[in-house]
C-alpha cells in the first residue's frame, strides 16, 4: 500500500475513522478510512464490498479509489480527499442562516449526482454489471475542493449481475428507504432513485420527506410551495413515486428537457456533463436511426406480405371460380337421364 503521512482527523465511527494524509510518493491530499473488524464478520463483509465496488467505478462524479489493505483484524482505505465537505453541511448553513438553497446550485448537485448514479447503474460502463448505491443520502454527498460532488461510501453497495434483476437485502438509513425496501420486497436500482428523490426533496424543503409512505403518495407536489420550479417540482415528483416502474432511470432523467436543457447552458463550468450528454445524445441518435431502419425493413416486409396476400386471394377466387364450373358441370350431368340400351342397337329392317 502507498505510505502516507497521517494529517488529522475528518471523523470517526463506530468501527473506525477517517483521517486527512498525505502520500508521501506525490504530496497529495488523500482520506484514508480505518475500519476495525472487531470480530464482526459483518463489517470485514461491509469493507470487502466498499474496496470490490470502488475498485471497478471510475468517473469524476464517485470519489477516486487510490489504494487498500486488508487483514483478518482490520481495513485500510485510500480515497480522494474532498476538501468541501458533504452535502449535509450545505443543507445545514441554508437552515441555520434561515435562506433556501438557489435553484441554480439544486440543478448543480442533481445534475452531477445523476451523472455519478448513472455510472453506476449504466451496464456498458462495467461490463454488464449494475452496481446499487442502497445508502444515497446527503451524509454520502461530497464536494473536491473545486466544488465537484463526489458520490461516497458504497458500504452497503450492491453488485448485480446481468443475470440478477433484483435483490432484497434489508439496508441504508431511515428516510431515504423505498417503499419497496422498506416493506421486504424486490428492488432495483430503482431504489436508488427514490433515495435520490429524498435527497432532492431535502435541497427544496430543507427537511427529508419523513412523512409516511402514505402521506407521500397523496402528493408530495402538494408539500412543495408554489414558487418552486416546475421542472424540479415535476422531477422530483416522479423519483418519489411509489411505485418503482413509474420513477425515471438515470437515462430518462438525463434526457429530461430539464435537466438537458441545463446540461447545455452549462457545458462550459462542467465540461464533463456536457460531454457526457453529447454521448447520449449521440446514443439516442444512433437508436433512433437504428429503429427508423428496422422500421422501413418491417415496412418492406409487410408490403411484401401484404402483396402475397393479395396474390393468394386472387388464385383463391380463380380456384373458386373453376370449383364452381366443375360443381355446375357434374350437377349436369347428374340430372341427365341414362341412355337406353336399346338405343343402342340398329333397327332390324321389316320386310
Amino acid at each position: 500500500m502507498a505510505p502516507y503521512e497521517v494529517l488529522r482527523e475528518l471523523g470517526e465511527g463506530g468501527f473506525g475513522q477517517v483521517v486527512l494524509a498525505r502520500l508521501k510518493a506525490t504530496k497529495e491530499l488523500v482520506a484514508v478510512k480505518k475500519i476495525a473488524f472487531k470480530g464482526h464478520r459483518s463489517v470485514l463483509e461491509l469493507s470487502r464490498i466498499e474496496i470490490r465496488v470502488l475498485r471497478r467505478l471510475n468517473h469524476v462524479h464517485i470519489v477516486r479509489f487510490i489504494d487498500h489493505e486488508l487483514s483478518p483484524e482490520n481495513a485500510i482505505i485510500i480515497m480522494e480527499y474532498c476538501a468541501k465537505g458533504d452535502l449535509r453541511g450545505l443543507i445545514e448553513d441554508a437552515i441555520s442562516s434561515r435562506r433556501t438553497i438557489a435553484k441554480e446550485v439544486i440543478f448543480d448537485v442533481a445534475v452531477q449526482l445523476c451523472m455519478g448514479l448513472h455510472h453506476c447503474h449504466h451496464p456498458s460502463s462495467m461490463a454488464g454489471d449494475v452496481i446499487l448505491h442502497r445508502d444515497l443520502k446527503p451524509e454520502n454527498i461530497l464536494f473536491d475542493a473545486q466544488g465537484t460532488l463526489k458520490l461516497a461510501d458504497f458500504g452497503l453497495g450492491k453488485v448485480l449481475t446481468p443475470e440478477q434483476h433484483h435483490t432484497r437485502s434489508f439496508v441504508g438509513t431511515p428516510g431515504y428507504l423505498s417503499p419497496e425496501l422498506l416493506h421486504g420486497r424486490p428492488y432495483d436500482v430503482k431504489t436508488d432513485i427514490y433515495s435520490f428523490g429524498c435527497v432532492l426533496f431535502e435541497l427544496i424543503m430543507l427537511r427529508c420527506p419523513r412523512a409516511n409512505a402514505k402521506g407521500i403518495s397523496r402528493g408530495i407536489d402538494l408539500l412543495m410551495p408554489s414558487d418552486v420550479d416546475d421542472g424540479l417540482r415535476m422531477v422530483c415528483c416522479r423519483m418519489l413515486s411509489m411505485d418503482p416502474l413509474s420513477r425515471p432511470t438515470t437515462s430518462d432523467l438525463l434526457a429530461e428537457s430539464v435537466i438537458a436543457g441545463w446540461l447545455r447552458n452549462n457545458t462550459l463550468s462542467h465540461p464533463q456533463e456536457g460531454d457526457a450528454l453529447w454521448e447520449r445524445e449521440k446514443e439516442l441518435e444512433s437508436k433512433a436511426n437504428a429503429l427508423t431502419k428496422r422500421a422501413q425493413r418491417l415496412d418492406q416486409e409487410a408490403a411484401r406480405l401484404k402483396g402475397i396476400e393479395i396474390e393468394l386471394k386472387s388464385r383463391e377466387k380463380r380456384l373458386q371460380g373453376r370449383e364452381a364450373t366443375v360443381d355446375a358441370q357434374y350437377r349436369k350431368l347428374a340430372t341427365r337421364k341414362p341412355t337406353s340400351p336399346k338405343s343402342l342397337t340398329s333397327p332390324k329392317n321389316v320386310k
